[in-house]
């Protein structure tokens, strides 16, 4: 079993959320993928800055789903 990582920007001032580009990397696990995208949401959050998040009320949805392994 594989699992890739999906993830969506959300403002939820304006309710609406648009995907981020896709990572067609593949977890081995999934503890390995939910931890990547919670990682990777705080790096997210951070590059856009505070004063942005608090004014657009932004966000990032995370869900790993399970593959055959190919994408």
């Amino acid at each position: 079993m594989k699992w890739i990582l999906v993830m969506s920007l959300c403002s939820f001032a304006q309710q609406d959320c648009k995907p981020i580009p896709k990572n067609d990397f593949l977890y081995n696990d999934w503890s390995t993928c939910m931890e990547v995208g919670y990682i990777s949401s705080v790096k997210i959050l951070n590059d856009i800055g505070k004063e942005k998040v608090n004014k657009l009320q932004i966000g990032t949805q995370i869900m790993c789903y399970e593959t055959q392994g190919v994408i």
